[in-house]
């Protein structure tokens, strides 16, 4: 089994079953930027970070798009999980934030390991757990916060999972993932900047207080 992925998940490393069907899985190096999962797409795979950053999205047929929440190292895509354990289509859009290593798992292992191996169900129901508090803090947002206060927990979000305090991110992005509109989102920037939260740059965001 990869080294760097026991590293990412440790919990792994007592599992001889996940052991048996690791030579079916690859490890990928994907782009920043590239998308990875699309909504409505048939799930193949499903990607387990090494290293690196995701973030997952759903969005409309009129291209608005709402960010549910991020993948980093030592995480799966709780949404992929479940499409594949029910053999759904992905109900969601996967985008790396940054270069990103992660072990493509095909679907087929998936089933064996959930039926097999009671290492990996908790580690599937874990992930169930905190993508779900992740989606209600989502949902709260959108329903009772303001645009201000819920692009203060995006970039809080997104300096967590990439692990560094500058972003690299235009505010056309940002408002997309807010689904609101980037003269908004500016506006807001500005005013964060003003206040000492944050720096500003071309394409680029320096977090220096958000709290």
């Amino acid at each position: 089994m990869d080294q760097d992925f026991l590293n990412a998940f440790p919990r792994f490393n007592d599992s001889d079953i996940l052991q048996k069907h690791i030579e079916q899985c690859q490890v990928q190096e994907v782009p920043e930027g590239t998308q990875i999962l699309d909504i409505g797409s048939t799930i193949r795979v499903v990607p387990f970070v090494i290293d690196g950053a995701v973030k997952v999205l759903r969005s409309d047929d009129e291209g608005h798009e709402l960010y549910l929440y991020h993948i980093q190292a030592g995480e799966s895509c709780a949404m992929t999980l479940t499409s594949s354990l029910s053999r759904d289509q992905s109900q969601v859009r996967a985008v790396t934030l940054e270069k990103t290593r992660l072990l493509a798992v095909p679907v087929g292992v998936i089933h064996s390991w959930y039926e097999r191996d009671p290492i990996f169900q908790t580690f599937v129901l874990s992930t169930f757990q905190q993508r779900f508090r992740e989606l209600l803090t989502t949902l709260d947002n959108v329903t009772f916060q303001h645009i201000d206060k819920r692009l203060i927990q995006l970039l809080s979000d997104r300096t967590t999972a990439l692990e560094r305090n500058i972003l690299h991110v235009t505010h056309q992005e940002l408002a997309d993932e807010l689904n609101s509109s980037r003269e908004v989102v500016s506006r807001l920037l500005k005013q964060m900047e003003k206040k000492g939260m944050v720096e500003l740059g071309r394409n680029r965001i320096k977090i220096l207080k958000l709290m």
